[in-house]
């Protein structure tokens, strides 16, 4: 794992990510009580969520990860309950629980407020996978999108440069409703936009991604990091840094997982 820090002034590697959101959100590293991190956008966020679990866990940290919408069933530290005791006790005894009602196949849902209110308090950091994006690396959020809890400490919002080059219609979830989604944000999205086989390019990713799901943040005043995932190469990470730049964004993460990537 890597990520780069990118701020105008300088940008900087590290191999820490939970280091990197606290660098860029320093209020993080300062709270009281649990910690609650709401990833939205598509391209890595369960991949994101369960890097920062390990690197949480490791420094000693109970952690409870639960979704508001879906997420695929965890392969390990799964509680399928929204029981608090039951719950609570998975997380004292080993300081990570994924937590989800059983959804379909091989997913999970949210455990409910009264239980997730409930379970809060027992962890030092809560993980919320707060979007959903079918795997796709890009995203136009529709209206009632993202689902976040009642409060957070930050909210990461992920986008995936595996969709660049890429018609729209095949890397980006909602691209159909591009329209609807500029209109609902008071602004216009280029007008290539509604032809699905218009190449996602660097101008086009940093328009949409400001535009649609960074714009969908903008009515909460909790901090917002901007991670752009996917950049295993040194082309891919040097087209995150022009995106940051075209989005008008100061400040923002490029992020790579080597391992296998989920949305």
């Amino acid at each position: 794992m890597e990520a780069i820090i990118y701020q105008k002034e300088q940008s900087k590697r590290t191999a820490s990510l939970w280091q990197s959101i606290t660098c860029l959100c320093p209020s993080l590293a300062q709270a009281d009580g649990p910690q609650v991190v709401a990833v939205t956008g598509a391209g890595g966020k369960t991949t994101c969520i369960m890097r920062l679990a390990e690197e949480l866990v490791a420094a000693g940290k109970r952690v409870l990860v639960v979704t508001t919408t879906h997420m695929y069933k965890p392969e390990s530290h799964g509680v399928l309950s929204n029981d608090p005791a039951v719950i609570t006790a998975a997380l004292e005894r080993d300081g990570l629980v994924i937590a989800g009602l059983p959804y379909g196949k091989d997913k999970i849902a949210y455990i409910g407020d009264a239980a997730y209110e409930a379970v809060c308090p027992a962890a030092q950091v809560v993980l919320v996978e707060a979007d959903g994006a079918r795997r796709q690396p890009f995203k136009i959020p529709r209206p009632l999108e993202p689902v976040l809890p009642e409060t957070c400490d930050a909210v990461l919002c992920v986008a995936g440069l595996s969709a660049l080059g890429k018609p729209l219609k095949s890397s980006c979830y909602g691209w159909a409703e591009s329209e609807a989604a500029a209109e609902r944000l008071g602004t216009t999205f280029p007008k290539e936009t509604d032809k699905g086989s218009t190449p996602l390019t660097i101008s086009l990713f940093a328009a949409l991604w400001a535009r649609g799901s960074l714009a969908a943040l903008k009515a909460y005043t909790w901090p917002v990091i901007a991670i752009l995932n996917q950049a295993d190469t040194p082309a891919q990470q040097l087209a995150g840094a022009l995106i940051l730049q075209e989005a008008g964004l100061a400040q923002g993460l490029i992020t790579s997982f080597a391992e296998a990537e989920v949305s």
